[in-house]
């Protein structure tokens, strides 16, 4: 390789001149031995070579070269320790969530699909909440002793029958508040997990169930009241049986006593269609 160095004289004037060496250190210490001392020395290629200028084939020095090489080692072994650690995580992470799916409660019984622990606790809570609710209206009317509304013995001994109208709204009132409660409850269910898990689809239909029955509730509320006023407006054209029923002479009020009677009976199963189809003629 091609040199070029620079030297001053004693005059202190200052020269140039070109040696071959195969580095600068040769080039210093040919100099030295001939009693000159260097102040640069330059490859010809450009480079301030120590043995690391262009070598004619590749054009990468072998410090660079080193360099690189142990970089890319330094790079293979970190990404080998963080593939590692990538993967001790999601191992210990797998059995933590197969020992808390193993213990955890079968809120469904669709397959083995169960919600994660956070939207089984989540749906456990509505459930409970839920059943408070219906407990609350189902003792509501209870209290009110909505049975007697349309008792034919209480018709037919009591003229004034505006107690009973009024125990049928405060009936109503019951229903409405329960299902704003439950409306309440289930409202939840939006904020508690997504909309697509299992828990979310569990508890629709647990609040499709829940609302039916108040449906049922109603229709069954409503021809209470229809069956008061069909003996209130129509006194002296039934009579009571040994059983205490109400009996109608007119065969047209017959058939809609017995509609009364049948949407009374009305249950959450049959309530979309007690109240699509049914007809009280």
């Amino acid at each position: 390789m091609k040199f070029t160095y620079a030297y001053k004289t004693s005059d202190g004037k200052r020269h140039e001149a070109a040696i071959e060496a195969v580095s600068r250190e040769e080039v210093f210490a040919t100099l030295r031995a001939r009693g000159i001392k260097a102040i640069k020395v330059v490859a010809e290629d450009g480079s301030k070579a120590n043995g690391e200028g262009n070598a004619g084939r590749t054009g990468v020095s072998v410090r660079s070269w080193a360099w690189q090489r142990t970089g890319m080692s330094v790079a293979l072994v970190a990404a080998a320790l963080v593939l590692i650690v990538v993967l001790a995580f999601l191992a210990l992470k797998y059995q933590v969530a197969r020992r808390a799916g193993d213990n955890a409660p079968h809120l469904t019984m669709r397959g083995d699909t169960r919600p994660p622990d956070a939207e089984a606790a989540a749906l456990k809570e509505i459930v409970e909440k839920a059943d408070a609710a219906r407990l609350c209206w189902t003792g509501r009317l209870d209290a009110l002793r909505i049975d007697e509304i349309a008792s034919p013995a209480g018709v037919m001994t009591n003229a004034d029958v505006s107690a009973r109208y009024r125990i049928a709204k405060d009936a109503q009132k019951a229903l409405e508040r329960a299902k704003a409660e439950t409306r309440a409850v289930f409202a939840a269910v939006a904020t508690a997990f997504p909309l697509d898990s299992v828990a979310a689809k569990d508890a629709q239909r647990l609040y499709g169930e829940r609302m039916a029955e108040l449906d049922a509730a109603e229709i069954s509320l409503s021809n209470r009241k229809f069956a008061l006023a069909l003996l209130e407006a129509n006194r002296g054209k039934w009579t009571l049986s040994g059983t205490g029923e109400a009996v109608f002479l007119d065969a047209r009020l017959a058939r809609m006593y017995k509609y009364c009677l049948d949407g009374i009976g009305t249950v959450a199963d049959t309530a979309r269609w007690q109240r699509d189809f049914s007809t009280a003629d």
